[in-house]
């Protein structure tokens, strides 16, 4: 976290103020909100200072897997483009972790990003264009802690989701087109790793997860893997 990053996100709130009311609506914790606007972004000060000033306790180096958390802890579990970093069984673990230390009927909320990371910077390369490759293929190109992606397809995520006890309750993904027209036209052969998905699923290139855990279940953290990164906010109101 740098704190030029978080001063220029709180300028942004102050000048889209009246936007974030209107999309969280009954959402927005108004106080909160209130603090945040009466906050001085023009005096020098440490970044500790300023997350200490907002009630943000930031944790890193962290293992998303063994949070220093108490049980019914959270409101709120969030990443952004995170998971498609993380192999699948740490990934498991996250959301175990997750569902210890969330409230019942804690919303899971995650933007994941399902791209091929190289097309971002070459056009000429479709957003799916690393499935054409099999596992030790793509380890030459992003096999470093830097690089790495899973390449789980949207459903996949929503399996792991669901094994790990939580409930979608929502799943927005976005299918590219020109990934599409590539599949179909066959301009771009999958892998047999990922011939026994459709083609709308091996070009869908994002989408969000909405979550919650189930108000009547108990939720033991496991041992098992450990992440390597964390990435991850968890919210307590």
């Amino acid at each position: 976290m740098k704190q030029e990053l978080v001063l220029d996100t709180l300028r942004f709130i102050h000048q889209q103020t009246d936007a974030i009311r209107r999309i969280f609506g009954d959402h927005l914790d108004g106080q909160r909100l209130d603090h945040v606007l009466r906050m001085d972004l023009t005096t020098c000060r440490p970044l500790a200072t300023i997350l200490e000033e907002l009630r943000i306790q930031y944790i890193a180096p962290g293992d998303a897997s063994r949070l220093p958390l108490q049980e019914e802890s959270i409101d709120y579990h969030i990443s952004y483009t995170v998971f498609e970093h993380i192999p699948p069984v740490v990934l498991a673990a996250i959301l175990r972790e997750g569902l210890r230390i969330s409230r019942p009927r804690a919303l899971f909320v995650h933007k994941i990003d399902y791209s091929d990371h190289f097309a971002h910077s070459d056009g000429h390369i479709t957003l799916v264009n690393f499935l054409r490759y099999g596992d030790r293929s793509w380890r030459l190109f992003a096999g470093n802690r830097y690089m790495y992606m899973n390449r789980l397809r949207h459903r996949d995520h929503l399996e792991i989701f669901q094994r790990s006890g939580l409930t979608v309750v929502s799943a927005e993904p976005t299918v590219d087109s020109r990934s599409l027209d590539a599949l179909y036209s066959g301009q771009l052969r999958p892998h047999q790793r990922f011939q026994s998905y459709a083609p709308e699923e091996l070009a869908t290139t994002e989408a969000w997860i909405c979550a919650e855990r189930d108000s009547g279940v108990t939720y033991k953290m496991e041992k098992g893997a450990r992440s390597p990164h964390c990435g991850m906010c968890c919210g307590a109101r």
